[in-house]
């Protein structure tokens, strides 16, 4: 038996969601703000989605004991006979995965890089962490626990931020002479590069 991400998690997310984006209206009443608010939600819930369902119930796999077999805490070990090229791709889903949490919580709060090792902390070890969780939960570890998934996690929200800090003051010099700042979207966007200055 398995737990899916079916259209009853969808539902409730939704709800969340909704409840979330109109809390944050009354105390915004901004339409950008919302839309990159709404944006990064649904990613959040894109991620766990893809991170930790489908979860799998096996009762019979509780009593073997074998809880560290699917367990690696060896940094840039990948297994037996697993070389680091044939690593290579799950490092770089792994990277980019997280990398939108780095780029786009900027979007959302005003985001200081003192913080940073915070984000990282929650992100880099929070879809690891949930996952053995659940695993400590069922007795078994439903999914692989790997320190390199933490490892390469934490990188994307690290690399996330630094193309932030390298978009922020790009978009403001190709902006500061057409005036787009003044405009919609672009006004937006152009407040929020620009607290890059202020942190």
């Amino acid at each position: 038996m398995s737990i899916n991400f079916d259209a009853f998690a969808w539902g409730g997310a939704f709800v969340l969601l909704s409840v979330f984006l109109f809390l944050r209206w009354r105390k915004t009443r901004d339409l950008f703000h919302l839309l990159f608010v709404s944006l990064f939600s649904f990613y959040l819930i894109l991620v766990i989605r893809l991170t930790v369902f489908p979860i799998y119930i096996i009762p019979y796999r509780a009593m073997q004991g074998y809880f560290m077999d699917n367990v690696n805490l060896i940094p840039f070990y990948f297994g037996p006979g697993i070389s680091l090229a044939n690593a290579l791709p799950g490092i770089i889903l792994n990277t980019l995965l997280t990398m939108p949490i780095g780029f786009g919580i900027n979007f959302i709060v005003h985001f200081r890089p003192r913080d940073l090792f915070r984000l990282v902390a929650i992100f880099g070890f929070g879809i690891e962490g949930m996952q053995l969780l659940i695993s400590l939960l069922l007795g078994y570890p439903y999914r692989a626990i790997d320190v390199n998934d933490v490892i390469f996690n934490s990188l994307g929200v690290v690399l996330g931020y630094g193309f932030f800090r390298v978009f922020a003051p790009a978009y403001l010099a190709l902006t500061r002479h057409g005036g787009l700042q003044a405009y919609g979207i672009f006004r937006h966007l152009h407040e929020v590069a620009s607290r890059t200055d202020e942190a």
